[in-house]
């Protein structure tokens, strides 16, 4: 077995992970790949490490080439603050968002340290969301950003009934007559790329997926 590839499986070990299938289906990555990069079948890319360095806790340096401090890590975690759950038909009366002030739930992930970790957030799929492959339960990790990167997925607020009315909604930043601009990703036909609207804001870019086994 290569050497990445026992790194690899030390590091989901130390996650506290039983199984390779079960941390591939936390992950949100076909069981065959994630096997393939843990037994050495298949190398994994840079991206890759990133995301499992993210998610294990450990250095991507040691991940990707043995050096440095592997126990930057496993047993390390964070606290990440639920922002609230997605919705495309409920509305909340309540003032924007804040993600600055102290959250009513946390979300116990591990982290990479020396990441910056205070501007990370998560959001919850409620029942009867059908939406990607995302699963009732699931929590969408996202990093505050003031502006997405082109294509990507984003979590926002949308404004309804003059500005009074709230919801958090996933978007992508697409290309619509030669400009950016952010369009609703919903499990619905009628809602599917409609324009984010006028007070609405971004609040932070998806990077990846936790999935409660």
């Amino acid at each position: 077995m290569p050497e990445r590839a026992q790194r690899l499986r030390s590091a989901r070990i130390a996650a506290g992970f039983t199984s390779a299938s079960a941390a591939a289906r936390r992950l949100n990555i076909s069981v065959p790949t994630y096997l393939a990069h843990e037994n050495g079948g298949r190398a994994f890319s840079v991206e890759d490490a990133k995301l499992y360095a993210r998610r294990f806790g450990v250095s991507l340096e040691w991940l990707l080439t043995g050096e440095g401090d592997s126990a930057a890590g496993p047993s390390r975690w964070r606290g990440t603050p639920v922002a609230g759950a997605i919705s495309y038909t409920a509305w909340e009366d309540r003032p924007p968002l804040d993600l600055s002030a102290p959250p009513s739930d946390y979300l116990q992930i591990a982290v990479v340290a020396g990441s910056d970790e205070a501007n990370w957030f998560a959001v919850v799929v409620p029942e009867g969301l059908d939406w990607q492959s995302v699963l009732p339960g699931d929590y969408l990790l996202a990093r505050q950003v003031s502006e997405a990167q082109p294509n990507t997925l984003c979590i926002c607020e949308r404004t309804g009934f003059g500005g009074q009315l709230r919801q958090l909604v996933p978007a992508q930043n697409v290309q619509v007559d030669g400009k950016w601009q952010l369009v609703l990703r919903a499990g619905s036909a009628e809602l599917d790329g409609t324009p984010l609207g006028e007070g609405g804001r971004l609040l932070g870019q998806i990077e990846s997926l936790y999935r409660a086994l």
